[in-house]
């Protein structure tokens, strides 16, 4: 997996970066599990230094990256949908090498300038929680208006403080107690179910209380997030939903699955797909001190320990995996 390749030179209009730490998501084990079909260096959520610009004023500044590479010629780009770029390319995932390596290439125009009051720590989740953001932005959610996110993994976990910090009324299932503790620290209501049936075990309300509330009747939500990543998420999604409520598709997973889509029709859902987000107001919330995600990192690795970091981050339990160049 760890292989020696020459420094990548940035065209006319691309930076050179070097890359100080790497996030290893769940879209990057996919990919390893067959999803996209992609071969080259992987990694797509990075903070780095600039080192080449062609003069644009970037050299020596820490930055983060917005990953994908449209044509903006096709018909797509040149009708408004840039992020559906029939010839895209994307960081890490199609036809451009990523950030798990110790140098990188991208346009000046993904580039993002990092406040010196942002650690490498923090700046190096701005991709996917710019990605939470987009759930807010592109569904129209309202501050206060109830949401229950579906899974408490990594993407589960970022997406739920992140719309926290927005002032929507987050909830979050998942099954892993550990990391639903996590959640309960920074004032997000849980519950945590059986790995079985789907029985509530447990259920914290918001606010950061130490005991539990009663049960909470997981019905006639308006809105869920599906991160679980699993074949099964969607239909238990759509159980708690209440009748023409939105149902956010976050995660992707490498698979088919047999699905049962009646009740998508019956109670009228909307099913919504959500994918990359904008990069600016992370970055604002994350300078004013609203928004800290470092907490969920659960170990760094150096590259050359690629091999045993990709490991790392297929364990049960396990958060957020960083690679480090630093």
């Amino acid at each position: 997996m760890v292989s020696e390749l020459p420094t990548p030179i940035p065209e006319p209009g691309e930076a050179l970066i070097r890359v100080l730490q790497a996030g290893i998501c769940n879209t990057d084990l996919e990919i390893m599990a067959g999803y996209l079909g992609f071969e080259g260096v992987l990694g797509h959520e990075f903070v780095g230094v600039v080192e080449q610009d062609h003069g644009a004023g970037l050299v020596g500044k820490r930055v983060v990256g917005e990953i994908n590479l449209p044509c903006y010629r096709c018909e797509r780009c040149l009708s408004g949908l840039s992020n559906h770029c029939s010839s895209m390319r994307a960081l890490g995932m199609r036809q451009k090498d990523g950030c798990f390596a110790e140098y990188l290439t991208l346009p000046v125009t993904n580039l993002h300038v990092v406040s010196d009051r942002i650690s490498n720590d923090e700046a190096v989740f701005v991709e996917p929680a710019a990605a939470a953001v987009r759930i807010a932005e592109q569904h129209h959610l309202r501050p206060s208006e109830p949401v229950l996110v579906l899974g408490d993994g990594k993407l589960g976990l970022c997406v739920a403080l992140v719309l926290d910090a927005l002032g929507l009324e987050v909830e979050v299932l998942g099954r892993n107690p550990e990391k639903l503790a996590r959640l309960h620290e920074f004032g997000v209501g849980t519950y945590c179910v059986s790995r079985e049936d789907g029985a509530v075990l447990a259920y914290h309300p918001g606010g950061g209380g130490s005991e539990a509330g009663p049960e909470r009747r997981l019905r006639d939500i308006p809105v869920v997030v599906e991160v679980t990543g699993s074949q099964s998420g969607l239909e238990t999604a759509m159980k708690y939903l209440r009748p023409e409520g939105k149902l956010i598709l976050k995660s992707t997973v490498a698979g088919a699955a047999a699905l049962n889509l009646s009740p998508a029709v019956v109670n009228e859902l909307q099913l919504l797909g959500s994918r990359c987000g904008p990069f600016e107001p992370v970055l604002r919330l994350m300078e004013r001190g609203r928004l800290s995600l470092s907490g969920l990192i659960s170990k760094k690795f150096s590259l050359l320990e690629g091999e045993e970091a990709f490991a790392q981050a297929q364990e049960r339990g396990v958060l957020k995996v960083v690679l480090h160049n630093e």
